[in-house]
């Protein structure tokens, strides 16, 4: 993609997809991943030309009492670091999905900018690991979570 001084709507011009599109992740390995610090992420997926994926990390405020902490799920876009500003509008849904036909946890729609300074968006707190890990949830299936972000761009701005 060429570098212009311009902000390209995305929506009615440039729709090479039908938006939104759903990002899906299963978090596998649920409880070494709440007991531990690491971040985990899915790979990158491609909408209307900008890299965006689900990043994870598990929030702890006491730290031999993992089962008090919180699953963090985020947006993640990449933003192109080489241009002097870029920002990328988005409107997206953040979604833990009942593997069991219950009822999903939702968070959003929300619209935010992402861009080089902030390029991750999401909720640090979406469930507490207690109530997430719980056998009637429905929330975990074979050791797994799935998580689901609904993503539509609505403004991109590159500028060199």
């Amino acid at each position: 993609r060429q570098c212009l001084n311009y902000t390209l709507e995305l929506i009615g011009i440039c729709n090479e997809m039908t938006l939104p599109v759903t990002i899906r992740y299963d978090l596998r390995d649920i409880i070494t991943f709440a007991k531990g610090t690491s971040v985990r992420s899915s790979e990158w997926a491609v909408v209307n030309g900008i890299p965006f994926r689900i990043y994870c990390e598990p929030i702890s405020e006491r730290q031999h009492d993992w089962l008090s902490g919180y699953l963090g799920v985020y947006l993640d876009c990449f933003c192109d670091s080489k241009a002097a500003s870029t920002s990328v509008d988005v409107k997206y849904t953040l979604r833990i999905v009942s593997q069991n036909g219950g009822e999903d946890i939702v968070k959003g729609p929300k619209i935010d900018k992402f861009d080089v300074e902030f390029p991750a968006k999401g909720s640090s707190h979406i469930i507490n690991f207690s109530q997430l890990l719980q056998p009637n949830s429905g929330f975990v299936c074979n050791n797994a979570v799935r998580i689901e972000i609904d993503v539509e761009p609505l403004k991109v701005l590159w500028i060199c």
